[in-house]
């Protein structure tokens, strides 16, 4: 929605300069909106990534990593340090300990796009081990079906 407001800035304010009952938006308004776009760009980015077909559990760790490092990046507004702020709240409160969440983790480190890039030593050798335990619990399970049939 903001970036539509953005793309239409001079024709609203052209509007606004035509009719007194409209209040135009100052310099500083238009500046406010351009941030708080910019800020949330990577959140509309990640939502359809997750939202795609092709959406996979692998990709959470690097797309709650991508969200943080774009919301502690300081910028030159202090007007959406709020905004940010709450915003990497939500994410702590939403996606913290994610790492050690061991299907998230193996379902990275599985993926040949990240591997260990995104997790953490601990979380990776977690994950790790998952991996070996499932697969040989699978092993098991495939070798006594076979024996029992």
């Amino acid at each position: 929605m903001l970036q539509r407001l953005l793309e239409q800035r001079r024709a609203i304010t052209l509007y606004c300069a035509e009719n007194d009952a409209c209040t135009k938006l100052s310099a500083s308004q238009w500046s406010v909106v351009e941030n708080v776009t910019a800020v949330l760009e990577p959140f509309e980015e990640v939502t359809r990534e997750v939202s795609s077909a092709s959406a996979s559990i692998s990709c959470v760790i690097h797309l709650v990593r991508v969200l943080r490092s774009c919301l502690q990046k300081t910028g030159q507004d202090n007007r959406i340090k709020t905004m940010k702020t709450t915003l990497l709240n939500a994410l702590h409160t939403r996606f913290d300990g994610i790492e050690s969440n061991r299907l998230y983790s193996m379902a990275t480190l599985l993926d040949a796009r990240f591997k260990q890039r995104f997790l953490a030593e601990e979380a990776c050798t977690e994950a790790k081990a998952g991996v070996i335990v499932t697969l040989c619990l699978h092993c098991i399970t495939t070798f006594l079906n076979k024996k029992l049939a």
